[in-house]
């Protein structure tokens, strides 16, 4: 049978209960949503399955049920997850009451371990190298991890702590080898784990380009894999938040508990010195530092108290302001997209995406230069529909020049 863009394949999704076995639901699969975020060390997913003989309730659903889904697309992409099955909601009966319908709300797996499985551990090395420790032997997991070298080595002692929340410190922390901006994500995707910054996300080339073409829906042909179905730009020009998200100078305070002094250290970042998107980003550094020439945004830091221990260079201090302006340069643009469904499409990955500039002209094919250009995918929602939809699989992409978010 022919396959057109957006069709999908369910190659395998089966709950398993310690109890009572396992129920293969592929046949009975109707609908889903994946969510995947690079500010979510986890996968969130929502199946909707019809069962018709009582499945859910033969396997006694208690809440420790692991489900497995394998699906494939047209293109030949396959993916697969792990989940631990969160809870089961009855949502309707279908047909002369001889069936329910049923979503299943899951989460992967290494985020339960992650904050299940406590750590106690002493560590003497590099901070990424810390991360991969964690995932390997904390998480329960298969899954690789992919980490970007950070700088100078840490000795960090885990007092008892979930292991989630260790790699939330130290994700905090960390300091990038090669990048000045060093806003370190730690996330998931079917395709394992990450820890990278946000500018070394930025240098590891696009996995797609597309196109927004005002023809799409006159038929499902090839063309339309690449093409844009739906977005919109929001602005998140906010000129009172510019100041909060570090578009100022930049003033770290060092305190000293031995001697009690302060020593502060000005820095006047320059965009320049950070990695970017190139075309169509739209940046303020210049004109609020011009703005607010005896403004700056203070950074307190407090010296560790315990001389008799040798403590490595953290790096961090000197990193801050370029942190700040990094978070600060990444906000100023979000757009929302709706392609075919792409698993390739993951967060932490960039793409080009061929805007055509709104206009009277008839056949004018000037681009929209704000809207066109590279773009980082931040957080993805794959959407599968019931079968009498189409597209049935379809991605919405939320992107970014990009997107700030407190306390990340």
């Amino acid at each position: 049978m022919a396959q057109n863009p957006g069709d999908i394949l369910i190659d395998d999704l089966t709950i398993s209960s310690p109890r009572s076995g396992n129920w293969q639901a592929a046949g009975q699969f109707l609908a889903m949503d994946i969510f995947e975020s690079i500010f979510a060390p986890a996968v969130l997913a929502t199946i909707e399955v019809l069962d018709d003989k009582d499945y859910l309730g033969n396997l006694k659903i208690a809440g420790d049920e692991s489900v497995s889904l394998t699906f494939r697309t047209p293109n030949g992409v396959s993916v697969s997850y792990n989940f631990h099955l969160n809870q089961a909601q009855d949502v309707g009966i279908e047909g002369a009451m001889k069936s329910k319908t049923y979503k299943l709300e899951c989460i992967t797996r290494e985020a339960m371990t992650g904050q299940g499985n406590q750590v106690q551990k002493a560590y003497n090395t590099t901070i990424d190298q810390i991360v991969a420790d964690l995932h390997k032997n904390f998480h329960n997991s298969q899954l690789p991890i992919f980490t970007e070298q950070t700088k100078g080595n840490r000795k960090f002692v885990v007092p008892n702590q979930p292991s989630m929340h260790v790699i939330e410190n130290l994700r905090k922390e960390a300091v990038s080898a090669q990048n000045k901006g060093s806003n370190y994500m730690f996330w998931q995707t079917w395709r394992g784990m990450y820890f990278q910054s946000l500018e070394y996300m930025l240098q590891q080339g696009d996995v797609k380009t597309f196109k927004q073409d005002n023809t799409v829906g006159h038929s499902l042909g090839s063309v339309i894999d690449n093409n844009i179905i739906a977005w919109q730009v929001k602005q998140n020009m906010d000129a009172m938040n510019r100041i909060h998200a570090g578009v100022i100078n930049q003033r770290v305070t060092t305190y000293d508990p031995h001697t009690h002094k302060f020593v502060s250290q000005d820095f006047k970042p320059q965009l320049s010195e950070l990695v970017n998107l190139g075309s169509g980003l739209i940046t303020t550094l210049a004109t609020f530092a011009a703005l607010f020439p005896n403004a700056n945004r203070t950074v307190h830091r407090v010296v560790n108290p315990n001389q008799a221990i040798n403590v490595g260079k953290s790096f961090v201090p000197a990193s801050i302001p370029y942190k700040q302006l990094n978070m600060a340069a990444m906000q100023e643009q979000l757009m929302q997209m709706t392609i075919i469904g792409d698993p390739n499409l993951e967060p932490g990955k960039t793409i080009t995406a061929n805007v055509p500039k709104i206009s009277g002209q008839t056949g004018s094919t000037e681009q929209e230069q704000q809207m066109s250009g590279r773009w980082l995918i931040a957080k993805t929602h794959h959407e599968v529909r019931r079968p009498d939809v189409r597209p049935r699989h379809v991605t919405n992409l939320e992107c970014i020049k990009g997107a700030y978010e407190e306390s990340v």
